[in-house]
């Protein structure tokens, strides 16, 4: 077993796919949490099971890294399956940050976060504060329903 070799096959696959993909986290052997699609200028990502900021953090870098990022308007962040209890509030300004760079690349992007419990609410709407405060033109909404979400972001 080569974990190199591994993770460009995966790599690969991922690029192949273009649609659809579960992120393998070799490092640790486990299954991330998450889900990406890519359709219509913009970009779903559904997380699940029991969520850590790197988690967060390694969804982000692969809409960030990915190839329609820079004609993307719109990001579905869909919340509502996954554990946010474990992610702290001082840790949601790594990806705000993080975005705040990306919206160097791409100014107009539509953040929906789709929530389903007040956890996940607070730590998305401190992770939307920071974002705001240093300076992101990205425009942020949190819900907690699928449908209005899409609707907002597609806007």
């Amino acid at each position: 077993f080569s974990p190199l070799r591994s993770l460009h096959s995966l790599h690969s696959e991922k690029r192949r796919l273009n649609k659809r993909y579960v992120h393998y986290n070799l490092h640790r052997n486990l299954v991330m949490s998450y889900k990406l699609f890519y359709g219509g200028k913009g970009f779903i990502i559904s997380f699940s099971g029991i969520v850590s900021i790197d988690e967060l953090n390694e969804g982000n870098g692969d809409i960030q890294g990915h190839e329609k990022f820079d004609n993307h308007r719109y990001q579905i962040v869909d919340l509502r399956e996954a554990d946010l209890s474990g992610v702290s509030l001082e840790e949601t300004e790594e990806p705000a940050g993080t975005d705040l760079f990306a919206s160097m690349i791409n100014t107009s992007v539509r953040i929906a976060l789709i929530v389903s419990d007040v956890i996940a609410h607070t730590v998305c709407q401190e992770f939307v504060n920071k974002s705001l405060a240093i300076g992101s033109p990205w425009k942020y909404g949190i819900f907690y329903d699928y449908d209005k979400a899409l609707t907002w972001a597609k806007t």
